[in-house]
């Protein structure tokens, strides 16, 4: 099956992801329905997405460890939260833990589309800051946070992967050198 997805989208730049094993599943799941733990599993379920050369697989944060030792796959990185759910999601980490094991894309639904604040728990996603492996600290966008993050910095860069927020990347480098005129600010894009 995964070879015939590729097969069909060769030539284009649609990526093919399979899933490993879900979220929702611990070990007692894994044993039950597949006769081994969930790391196991997965394990064979690289092996299979390798062997049919697809782009990525969707994993629990729990396996990235095991994703990241297989360079040609990237990962879709469900069952993300910012603290203990009450949900079915048995395999969960942060998005900053996740993002530390080398997840490429996080996937964040129930925390947002549940809230009773969406708007309130998009900010506190998106204004955490994380730091990258690179060491480069990610960070959100409102004002007051962008100030924070950088006043123990001499150096500062900013860049955006989008275009379309060139706008939005020199209002905060206007932000940041009106507060702090002394501080050294690089600019550009990925």
């Amino acid at each position: 099956m995964m070879v015939a997805a590729m097969e069909a989208v060769s030539g284009t730049d649609i990526k093919v992801f399979g899933v490993t094993t879900l979220t929702s599943l611990n070990d007692d799941d894994t044993n039950k329905i597949y006769q081994r733990n969930a790391s196991d599993h997965v394990n064979a379920m690289l092996d299979l997405a390798e062997s049919a050369a697809i782009d990525g697989v969707v994993c629990s944060p729990h396996e990235l460890d095991l994703v990241s030792k297989r360079e040609s796959l990237l990962s879709i990185t469900p069952g993300i939260r910012l603290q203990d759910s009450k949900d079915d999601q048995k395999r969960v980490m942060s998005p900053k833990e996740a993002i530390n094991l080398g997840a490429d894309y996080l996937v964040i639904g129930r925390p947002i589309t549940q809230s009773d604040d969406i708007s309130a728990t998009l900010e506190d996603f998106f204004n955490k800051s994380t730091k990258l492996p690179s060491g480069l600290l990610r960070t959100g966008v409102s004002e007051e946070r962008i100030l924070e993050v950088v006043e123990n910095y001499d150096a500062v860069g900013i860049t955006s992967i989008f275009s379309q927020q060139e706008t939005q990347v020199l209002n905060c480098a206007k932000l940041i050198k009106k507060k702090y005129p002394s501080k050294i600010l690089f600019s550009g894009g990925v």
